[in-house]
């Protein structure tokens, strides 16, 4: 992280984003780094072996390397017992897949299938 910080070439103190921006190799991949304007969440973070990137006169703090689920966690699971935290977690991990599965299933569904379409879904449709 020190090696691509001090790679950015830049007259000016840049801002968190910018320097987020400059710290991706592919611009369509997964985010690595995310960020936060909560003091908790980055001492929460600093705790758990995170990187904490402060630019001068932004308010915003970059945490980095961020796993995928780290972007379902609230802050506030925090400050709520673990056994709670972890159900809220998985609900919300649940509702993604739920959401990101569900239309592509029903579309294929659909398509292959066309029987299964309830008839007054069908005249509405149509």
């Amino acid at each position: 992280m020190k090696t691509r910080i001090k790679a950015i070439s830049s007259d000016m103190a840049l801002p968190a984003g910018f320097i987020q921006e400059f710290k991706e190799d592919n611009s369509y991949s997964l985010p690595s780094i995310a960020q936060t304007e909560r003091p908790d969440g980055v001492t929460a973070n600093l705790m758990e072996g995170r990187i904490a990137i402060l630019a001068d006169g932004s308010p915003t703090t970059l945490i980095a390397p961020i796993s995928f689920s780290a972007f379902y966690q609230s802050p506030d699971d925090y400050h709520a017992r673990w056994i709670i935290s972890s159900f809220l977690r998985t609900i919300r991990m649940t509702s993604f897949l739920i959401a990101f599965t569900l239309l592509a299933i029903y579309i294929a569904t659909i398509t292959f299938h066309p029987a299964i379409l309830p008839l007054e879904l069908a005249h509405i449709i149509k």
